[in-house]
C-alpha cells in the first residue's frame, strides 16, 4: 500500500523584504537593521489505514543583508543550528518527524494525527537590534497540545546575542527585576508581601526572578514565562511588558536601548 507525503516547499512564498534606514545612513554611515526572506517548508503524511495525518510547517528567515557581512553570517548560522537542531536539514527534520508518526500508528493506532509548527517572527529591527521570536506549537497525542516561545536579540554591531548584563548593571537588574514583580502581582492579583507560593507559584526560595527570555521592542522590553516554567500547565504563559518609560531612569546613554527612548 503506498503511502502519501506532500512537500511543499516555498522559497519564494510570503516574502517580506525589510529596509528601515536611519538619518545616520542618509550621511553615509551603515544602515541600522537587516534585511531578510521568509521561508516556508511544510510536510504532511496522510496514513491510509486510519485516515489520520501527520503535518509540519517550519518557518524561518534568511538574512540578505546586514550592517557587516560577518554579522549576517553569524545570525544566519544562529537560526539554522537552533531550527535544525541535530538535523542536517529541515527536510531531515520533517521527515524524521512523520517517520515518528508513522511507527506510533503502528504500534498504537490512534484517531489524533500530529502536528508540529515551528516560526520566527520579526520584532524589532532597527537601531542595531534584531530581536526574533521562535514560538514552537506541537501535538502528537496525550492530554494536550504544547506550545512554547523562546526570544533572541542579536546585536546588529557584532552578531552576538544580547543579555541582560549587557544592557543593565547588575544593580540595575535588581530594581528592573523590582518593576517586574510590581506587574507579575498586578496580573495574578498578588498583594505586595503575599507567598507567592500560596498562589501556585513555585519561584526559588519563593522569590520572583526574572528569567533570561526576553524581547527587546520599540516600546519596551517583554519577559515571558513558558507554561510549565513557574506554574501549572493550565495557568498557560504569563507575559510581563516593561515599557522604556518605565525604566528611563536604569537606561544609561551608552546602552544600545538608550535610542529607544522617546
Amino acid at each position: 500500500m503506498i503511502n502519501e507525503i506532500i512537500i511543499n516547499k516555498l522559497p519564494v512564498f510570503l516574502i517580506f523584504v525589510i529596509m528601515l534606514i536611519s538619518n545616520s545612513f542618509l550621511f553615509g554611515s551603515p544602515v541600522d537593521s537587516v534585511t531578510y526572506k521568509y521561508f516556508v517548508e511544510e510536510m504532511i503524511y496522510t496514513s491510509p489505514e486510519y485516515n489520520t495525518e501527520a503535518s509540519i510547517e517550519i518557518n524561518y528567515i534568511e538574512i540578505i543583508n546586514a550592517p557587516y557581512p560577518a554579522v549576517k553570517d553569524s545570525i544566519n548560522t544562529f537560526i539554522n543550528n537552533y531550527g535544525l537542531d541535530t538535523y542536517d536539514s529541515y527536510d531531515d527534520l520533517m521527515q524524521n518527524f512523520i517517520d515518528e508518526f508513522i511507527d506510533a500508528q503502528n504500534y498504537y493506532p490512534s484517531s489524533f494525527g500530529w502536528e508540529d509548527r515551528r516560526r520566527i517572527y520579526v520584532s524589532c529591527n532597527s537601531n542595531y537590534i534584531l530581536s526574533l521570536s521562535f514560538r514552537f506549537f506541537s501535538y502528537s497525542g496525550g492530554a494536550h497540545p504544547n506550545g512554547w516561545e523562546i526570544f533572541f536579540n542579536f546585536n546588529l554591531y557584532t552578531g552576538e546575542v544580547l543579555k541582560l548584563e549587557n544592557l543593565f548593571t547588575e544593580s540595575q537588574i535588581k530594581e528592573l527585576n523590582s518593576i517586574a514583580e510590581i506587574k507579575f502581582r498586578e496580573i495574578y492579583d498578588i498583594e505586595e508581601g503575599a507567598s507567592l507560593e500560596k498562589y501556585g507559584f513555585w519561584f526559588d526560595d519563593n522569590k520572583f526572578e526574572l528569567n533570561d527570555n526576553f524581547l527587546i521592542t520599540d516600546k519596551g522590553l517583554i519577559f515571558l514565562f513558558n507554561p510549565y516554567e513557574i506554574t501549572a500547565y493550565v495557568i498557560g504563559s504569563t507575559t510581563i511588558e516593561i515599557t522604556y518609560n518605565d525604566i528611563k531612569d536604569l537606561i544609561r546613554r551608552d546602552s544600545m536601548l538608550y535610542l529607544f527612548i522617546k
